[in-house]
């Protein structure tokens, strides 16, 4: 979406530029760390597929599921953590992340008062 769509407070997607990302207290037993992630473009938004969509017209509701065949994403990053328990780290500089994503949305009504599942 070049244009974003201003009726639902959705901003310019490509390419979707944000100022910071924060990542706190993530915990998957083998890494543990907090980030904050800066100044990034995320280009590929505009490139998509519906591969389901349900319309509740009674309650206003939306459910869709779109698969975004390649996403990629440049910024910066600080990040400091633990690997293993016991290996610790304090790192910081750039980073370059090209993947696909399905992306399922739930609830859209007026603006991105959404919960978004973003599975690789």
């Amino acid at each position: 979406m070049a244009d974003g769509f201003p009726q639902l407070d959705l901003p310019v997607l490509a390419p979707f530029a944000w100022k910071e990302l924060h990542v706190k207290d993530f915990n998957n037993n083998m890494l543990r760390f907090n980030a904050e992630l800066k100044d990034g473009i995320t280009r590929g938004l505009n490139q998509f597929n519906i591969t389901s969509l349900n319309v509740h017209i009674p309650s206003r509701k939306l459910d869709f599921k779109l698969t975004f065949p390649s996403v990629q994403t440049i910024g910066r990053y600080v990040a400091k953590g633990q690997l293993a328990g016991f290996v610790p780290f304090d790192r910081s500089g750039s980073f370059m992340s090209v993947n696909a994503c399905d992306i399922v949305r739930d609830e859209l009504q007026r603006g991105l008062q959404t919960r978004t599942y973003i599975l690789h």
